[in-house]
């Protein structure tokens, strides 16, 4: 079966918004898995055990950021009408 009906603008730039809003969502989830949930695991450990692996937050930070910047340059992938 051949597909060869191009989409339409509106048709592509929904894809486009719903690519951003996708990798946006996931740097929230690295935000909050990576970062907050140590943070709090820490914060809240038994015995005095309040160590935070700066090397992990640091990475989960950078994959937050890496992921917005490519939903940004999902929403510029976008055309006009």
């Amino acid at each position: 079966m051949e597909d060869s009906a191009p989409i339409s603008t509106t048709q592509w730039n929904e894809m486009k918004k719903l690519e951003a809003s996708w990798f946006d969502r996931l740097s929230t989830v690295c935000i909050t898995v990576g970062v907050a949930a140590p943070i709090a695991a820490s914060t809240f450990a038994a015995q005095n055990d309040h160590n935070v692996p700066v090397v992990g937050l640091l990475f989960w930070i950078f994959s937050s950021v890496v992921l917005h910047i490519l939903a940004r340059f999902s929403i510029l992938e976008m055309k006009q009408p």
